[in-house]
């Protein structure tokens, strides 16, 4: 199997041939991402104005901005808040697609970023049990529920490979495919620990949010040509 530093080698091959459309979608999905979590979080938190908002970003808390935290919303506001939850979960997974049909060589377009909302409901039930599951593993320690994590980490590329899969199937599917290979994974995910860091500067994670995605995704495409061809899908 090819080792992480060809598969991010591969990625910055696929960034630099797709390039700038892909840095452009990667921005509107950026863009939309970041709208959303500003009104989920004015939803949650009515009473904290522009002014506060400023003063508990650069580290300072007073007992008004306590009191306006502890606030309760509206329940039409929470209501709101979850459904934009929902759509930020969901608008994730089509950037997912989008990186995807980069990587594929695949035409990639705007509207990938809602493919996610056509499974809405199967893609919900395997978050939520995949949480579950993680959760259980959790009680034990942290380490199992790490773990955990990184068994069921295929799942959501299984389910969009082939939408006709249950939850508990690309769950399993997820776990088999991951034998042997969660260290890999995990050491994969510490090289990118710098480039991390790097996105406190918003712009650079135009370009490092697309390089994880690709280069996890290729790691995917890794294990089902070596250790499961029957899973990949005919494209």
């Amino acid at each position: 199997m090819p080792d992480r530093v060809t598969l991010k080698q591969e990625a910055k091959s696929i960034l630099r041939t797709n390039s700038p459309r892909v840095y452009l979608l990667t921005a509107l999905y950026l863009i939309i991402k970041y709208v959303l979590g500003t009104l989920s979080t004015k939803l949650s938190y009515p009473g904290l104005t522009d002014e506060l908002m400023e003063q508990l970003q650069r580290g300072i808390i007073t007992q008004r901005i306590i009191d306006q935290i502890l606030q309760t919303p509206s329940f039409f506001a929470q209501v709101v808040n979850v459904a934009i939850v929902l759509m930020t979960l969901l608008l994730g997974v089509g950037f997912t697609v989008l990186c995807m049909n980069f990587s594929r060589g695949l035409e990639a377009k705007a509207g990938d970023l809602f493919d996610g909302f056509g499974i809405f409901l199967k893609l919900l039930w395997l978050i939520v049990l995949q949480s579950i599951f993680i959760f259980l593993w959790s009680l034990l320690f942290v380490i199992p529920g790490i773990v955990a994590a990184y068994r069921y980490s295929m799942a959501v590329y299984l389910l969009i490979d082939d939408p006709s899969r249950t939850a508990m199937e690309c769950l399993r599917m997820s776990k088999e495919l991951t034998r042997r290979h969660k260290m890999e994974l995990f050491v994969l995910d510490l090289s990118f620990l710098g480039w991390g860091f790097l996105c406190i500067i918003p712009i650079m994670s135009v370009y490092v949010s697309p390089y994880y995605r690709i280069t996890h995704f290729r790691y995917y495409e890794t294990l089902t040509r070596y250790n499961a061809p029957e899973w990949a899908p005919r494209i």
